[in-house]
């Protein structure tokens, strides 16, 4: 530490040094500020891309389409399928799974993780026709959870916009 101090001193002393160190210094923190940005930058981009992994995954997965058409099978138009209490495991499984994947989409767009207008130019016609058909079998389990899917609600209401 008293070494440190002579040399500051030292420098202190020539003037024309020190200036030089303070020069020095102020383009070392330039450049760490620089690098810093940069690892944000890219650290940003890779959680965007990641977020839209998994946006791809919700939607265009084979095993995510096979319940939707399970829910489209099930339920042919909103209102028109069985009661809450007549619904089948099948039915409640795919109903279940579908809204929590577009309950956690509505939740990455309400944190700014994924780009709204993305997910609704690609994905308008799989929201705004589910929603309608699932809505009283995901009121019927709120009532017996306390809650939930409340993303997948607003979803809905941005997609009809």
């Amino acid at each position: 530490m008293d070494a440190l101090r002579e040399i500051l001193d030292w420098l202190n002393r020539n003037d024309g040094l020190g200036i030089i160190f303070a020069g020095l210094t102020g383009a070392a923190a330039g450049a760490a500020v620089t690098v810093a940005f940069f690892q944000l930058t890219r650290m940003s981009r890779s959680s965007q891309l990641q977020a839209l992994q998994v946006l791809y995954s919700y939607f265009d997965d084979e095993a995510r389409r096979r319940l939707r058409r399970t829910i489209h099978e099930k339920i042919p138009v909103a209102g028109m399928g069985p009661l809450p209490s007549e619904m089948d495991a099948e039915g409640w499984d795919a109903i279940e799974q579908t809204a929590t994947a577009l309950d956690e989409v509505g939740l990455m767009i309400d944190r700014g993780m994924v780009d709204e207008p993305l997910v609704m130019e690609r994905y308008l016609e799989v929201i705004i026709p589910l929603y309608p058909k699932v809505y009283p079998y995901l009121e019927e389990r709120r009532r017996a959870k306390g809650g939930g899917w409340q993303y997948f609600g607003t979803l809905h209401e941005r997609a009809r916009k």
